[in-house]
């Protein structure tokens, strides 16, 4: 008979429907009182029938099935169900299942995992939430120098979201970026830790900041920024299409790429189709010109030097074209010091794309999905929690080594342990992205 691994239980039978295998198995152990701990005991009637999910056996949901018995003890006079260290009575499944469940609903969808194992999704997701809670309690994430505050796109809303700079790692995903939530975060921070802060141009984020960590350097991330002059070289490519032939407009919005590209990265070929756009169409030739320009700012050496190249790219803005670019003039003289705060200390939220493309796809797999479930398949997915084992100073009763009351070799081990200390991070961004890539 197939061995299933429990304690004290034999295999009585085994049989298989419904794709579903079924072992029928009986204790072998006779317990002690609950109440007097005493071991005079006799079988009581009636047994209970019962049946335990468990995890699944070559690939097929497993079920185990008994009669548990039911004890009177003789010294005390009360009756009680069999113990069986193995069953989580809460859940009508074995203790390893639920840590099974924990596990795969960190990766898996709760209908999958149902199908997989033969569990309800609803049982799925109550244990999913419990190890959630459980997880928050036990991870407590480092307060890192240089926060990032950023959003990302989730379940079609805006949502809040914070890393680890300097680790490369997610902190926590908000319900909404409001000012009063993102407060909220911020004061479960260590605060004074805190020197640095990297985020968009959004404007509850600087005054939650303000507010929270005053002494903190703001840094407008230059993706956010960058990306305005794109937009306004769009709004130029958009507005020519009206002058064009229906085969010319099918060309400019396929070569949109090509104008959106840095000049120096073009190849040969990509270099001569931009050659005929510029060429021919002056509005378009001046807004690819401010926009490499504007590009080219954050190629200087120091601040100075950046803001030099910002006042003449701004003498560029003549009237023909200054329109277009409204929005990126606007968020300059808004965010002045944020921005150019950059040139000081040149740290961005880098990875920013890269998140987008693990929250696409978490969002396509999650469909149905809570914004908890999902936040906590972004964060504490088994294995992607970045730690390091760090050590402390000495610690160890140097007078009770003095005095005898501790051998050398007692001393050192509880220096090494007193002195060690897990540390943890976040999310793994890397991995993560390996995660999605691999289909994981």
């Amino acid at each position: 008979m197939p061995f299933l691994g429990l304690p004290n239980i034999k295999t009585i039978s085994r049989d298989e429907a419904g794709g579903q295998l079924r072992f029928v198995v009986e204790s072998t152990t006779t317990p002690l009182c609950p109440h007097c701990h005493s071991d005079h005991l006799h079988k009581w009637t009636p047994k209970k029938d019962q049946h335990f999910m468990d995890i699944p056996t070559h690939g097929h949901p497993t079920a185990i099935w008994l009669d548990r018995k039911r004890w009177k003890c003789v010294t005390c006079g009360k009756t009680f169900l069999e113990h069986l260290e193995w069953v989580n009575d809460s859940r009508k499944m074995t203790k390893r299942l639920a840590e099974f469940i924990k596990k795969e609903s960190l990766k898996e969808t709760f209908a999958s995992l149902s199908e997989a194992i033969g569990v309800d999704p609803k049982t799925i997701k109550n244990v999913f939430e419990e190890h959630v809670a459980t997880l928050q309690n036990n991870f407590h994430f480092e307060t890192p120098e240089i926060l990032g505050i950023d959003e990302i796109h989730l379940m079609k809303k805006p949502r809040g979201i914070f890393t680890n700079i300097g680790e490369r790692t997610i902190l926590d995903i908000l319900k909404d970026r409001n000012k009063t939530t993102v407060i909220s975060y911020l004061k479960t921070l260590v605060t004074k830790k805190i020197q640095l802060v990297t985020m968009d141009m959004w404007r509850p984020y600087r005054d939650a900041v303000t507010e929270v960590i005053p002494h903190a350097q703001v840094i407008i991330d230059k993706f956010h920024v960058v990306r305005l002059a794109n937009h306004a070289l769009e709004k130029v490519r958009k507005a020519n299409r009206g002058i064009l032939k229906p085969s010319q407009k099918r060309d400019l919005m396929h070569d949109r790429f090509i104008l959106l590209k840095r000049n120096k990265e073009l190849s040969d070929q990509e270099f001569f189709t931009l050659s005929h756009w510029l060429n021919n169409y002056e509005d378009l030739a001046k807004a690819y010109a401010l926009k490499e320009a504007f590009y080219d700012i954050y190629d200087a050496r120091d601040g100075k030097e950046a803001y030099n190249r910002y006042e003449i790219w701004e003498s560029g803005l003549t009237s023909d074209i200054k329109p277009y670019f409204d929005d990126l003039h606007r968020a300059v003289n808004n965010w002045y010091k944020e921005i150019f705060s950059y040139f000081t200390y040149r740290h961005t939220n880098a990875y920013t794309e890269s998140l987008n493309n693990i929250v696409r796809h978490i969002d396509r797999d999650g469909r149905g999905y809570s914004f908890e479930v999902l936040r906590a398949k972004l964060i504490y997915t088994h294995g992607i929690i970045k730690q390091k084992t760090v050590r402390s100073g000495n610690s160890y009763n140097r007078d009770a080594f003095m005095v005898g009351k501790s051998t050398y070799g007692d001393m050192m081990k509880m220096s090494t342990a007193s002195r060690e200390k897990t540390l943890y991070y976040g999310a793994d961004i890397a991995r993560l992205e390996n995660l999605v890539k691999y289909g994981q």
